[in-house]
């Protein structure tokens, strides 16, 4: 994979290739709810024909629906409350455009869901209504992270013109949005310390590179220690930050200490593993690996061990608990 190929499956989009948000690298109070007790990874798979967004547990049971319509909804991150999920997606609130096919010599008409430019959402998990946040016509909107305190989103989003993405911080109904990074080439996928005053994320030049930045976006630090990286998650505990790079031919995931330094690689198998979210203790990584052939979503040991596949096919984006 490559750039390309992030465009493809994460965001996908890889980029769609895939991420990720991190919102599971926070500590979440509990939400009451019958159907999402426990621990719950969110994940979103397109195996209905387009990205849903799913949660589960974390041995791949208890499996809950949170999205249902014919576009693109991923990258879902939980509120530090318990109450919403912050999500990309280009729903129109279920605008549809009839289109005609003749087939055996029949007109048959059907109707379809129109796809707008992506846009980042909030959903109440109580009962999975969404409303838009953002609306940046022809702009793409991901990465969504929630802070600590629940009080501030932060994401990517290429406003700007020439395909650069910056990173932003907004309040979660959408006000306020504040840009915190000037980098040009792309900026993505921001992840929250668990102290709510610093944020990772990757930046893409001529490769991608981790960079820190301080909440208010006044002093950012390239962790060029880390080697070539993507898709950052800070660990819950604050010690280390987990990511993915390709630096070896495949795509594995790694973790650093959070100034960079110590770099360690978790897997290594032929294929490509992705989107990586830390438990809400910080022991444990999930991610999306296609090393049976398909991508499916995987949890290790925070150390590399223990590997093993929940079952569903996916891409995690998050990881939390709920009472």
């Amino acid at each position: 994979p490559n750039l390309n190929s992030r465009t493809v499956l994460s965001r996908i989009a890889l980029l769609v290739l895939l991420a990720v948000g991190c919102g599971g690298n926070n500590a979440r109070p509990a939400v009451s709810d019958a159907h999402l007790s426990g621990e719950r990874i969110v994940f979103m798979s397109d195996r209905d024909g387009d990205y849903e967004i799913f949660s589960m547990y974390p041995d791949g049971s208890r499996l809950y629906r949170h999205t249902n319509n014919s576009t693109y909804d991923g990258e879902a991150t939980w509120s530090p409350d318990g109450s919403r999920m912050v999500f990309s997606s280009d729903y129109l609130e279920g605008g549809l455009q009839t289109i005609k096919e003749i087939i055996d010599g029949v007109a048959v008409f059907t109707d379809i869901e129109v796809v707008g430019d992506r846009e980042l959402r909030v959903l109440n998990t109580y009962d999975n209504d969404s409303t838009a946040v953002t609306d940046n016509s022809a702009a793409t909107d991901g990465g969504a992270d929630w802070s600590p305190d629940g009080s501030l989103i932060a994401f990517h989003s290429d406003l700007e013109e020439g395909g650069v993405s910056e990173i932003y911080a907004m309040k979660p109904d959408g006000t306020e949005a504040t840009k915190l990074t000037n980098l040009g080439g792309m900026n993505w996928d921001p992840s929250w310390s668990p102290d709510g005053e610093n944020i990772v994320f990757a930046h893409f030049a001529t490769d991608w590179t981790l960079y820190a930045i301080t909440a208010d976006g006044t002093e950012s630090t390239m962790l060029d220690k880390a080697g070539s990286g993507w898709q950052p998650a800070w660990s819950p505990v604050g010690d280390q930050i987990a990511f993915a790079s390709q630096r070896d031919g495949y795509w594995n995931i790694y973790v650093a200490q959070v100034d960079g330094n110590d770099p360690v690689r978790l897997t290594n198998n032929e294929g490509d593993n992705f989107e990586p979210e830390w438990s809400p203790t910080g022991d444990r990584i999930v991610f999306g690996s296609n090393r049976n052939g398909v991508f499916e979503v995987f949890i290790m040991d925070s150390d590399g061990g223990n590997i093993f596949s929940t079952g569903q096919s996916g891409f995690p984006s998050d990881w939390v608990y709920v009472r």
